[in-house]
């Protein structure tokens, strides 16, 4: 599955500065336009005594729960990695996978692609595109499953919810089975054979290879486990600050049901980031449950991003500048002549 192109190839189709700085400088205007509707709409007076009430600790442990997700999603990716036969080392392994948070306020997938497009760059064996995708798709999969295990948990804090619930986990059920299906592959393969769409079907073929051994039992348990635990330490962070602003004893699972519905909400409006949709159902939940004024409630959504989606940009950044150059191809030596040589 990664005996792709050669070293030159899987090199190739980086996107260059500029356009990375288009696609960030697009999220920081729309961060600017959100935060500041926040501000504006928003009783300044109480957001200054939600500061000042903080305790900057409490904000430093949420940021450590934050780094806790990043540090075990990445076990499940370079897991990943392994199972594909990918080769990438520890520190490069980091370094790609944190590169890609640099761009999560890029429109639509970009960072996936770019993350992509690293790990062909900085593999010493670049494997196919179908094959980084797949990893990719797989990761977002068991994210998906890990978030509709803590809303699941949730419910019974929040009853009308289960129509919800039972609709999101069929389509995610129907997903899981249509991406595993040798029928559906060899169906969807075969009819975009030829002509135009032939590399398509090549991709798709490859993705969907590589998709059946990621979604086996082992590794569709191992990365949802993973993934549930991650995100439980981002629900850990949320009720954190929210006590420390004051909330009224907002349980774990209160916490879990309320991040994971905020975050799935900012991901069906295919926002960047899910900027406005995510900060809106965190202060509307949050204010429930924690019986918060919808100023601090509005606060609590606010620092949460800072501490989850700004961090994790932040960390990027840095991840980013820190990658080393990737590995040059060697160039091929030439062949020792063979066969005596005729003297002069």
């Amino acid at each position: 599955m990664v005996e792709g192109g050669g070293p030159e190839e899987g090199r190739a189709a980086l996107p260059d500065r500029m356009g990375l700085g288009r696609g960030l400088a697009v999220g920081l205007v729309l961060a600017v336009v959100v935060y500041g509707a926040f501000v504006f709409y928003t009783d300044l007076d109480a957001l200054r005594e939600g500061l000042r009430r903080l305790r900057w600790e409490a904000f430093a442990l949420a940021c450590g729960l934050s780094l806790g997700n990043y540090v075990l999603r990445w076990a499940r990716w370079q897991r990943y990695l392994g199972a594909l036969d990918v080769p990438l080392g520890v520190g490069r392994s980091v370094g790609v996978f944190g590169s890609g948070f640099v761009l999560t306020l890029s429109p639509g997938k970009v960072a996936e692609l770019y993350k992509v497009a690293l790990l062909r760059r900085h593999s010493p064996r670049p494997p196919e595109v179908a094959t980084g995708v797949a990893v990719v798709m797989a990761e977002r999969l068991t994210d998906l499953v890990g978030m509709a295990i803590l809303f699941g948990v949730g419910l019974g804090v929040f009853p009308g919810a289960w129509p919800i619930a039972v609709g999101a986990l069929a389509a995610l059920a129907f997903a899981l089975v249509a991406l595993t299906s040798s029928r559906l592959r060899a169906r969807l393969v075969g009819w975009l054979r030829g002509g135009r769409t032939e590399r398509l079907a090549v991709l798709l073929d490859g993705v969907f290879g590589s998709l059946g051994t990621l979604l086996r039992p082992r590794w569709l348990l191992e990365g949802s486990v993973l993934a549930t635990l991650a995100w439980v330490l981002q629900a850990g962070a949320l009720a954190i600050l929210v006590a420390d602003l004051g909330g009224e004893g907002m349980t774990l699972v209160e916490a879990s049901f309320t991040y994971s519905s905020a975050t799935l909400g900012g991901v069906a409006t295919f926002l960047p980031g899910g900027l406005g949709a995510t900060e809106l159902g965190l202060a509307a939940l949050v204010s429930r449950f924690a019986e918060l004024s919808p100023e601090l409630a509005s606060l609590a959504a606010i620092l949460v991003r800072a501490a989850t989606l700004w961090f994790a940009v932040l960390l990027g950044g840095l991840a980013w500048a820190a990658l080393p150059k990737a590995p040059q191809p060697k160039a091929p030596q030439p062949k020792a002549p063979v066969g005596p040589q005729r003297s002069k």
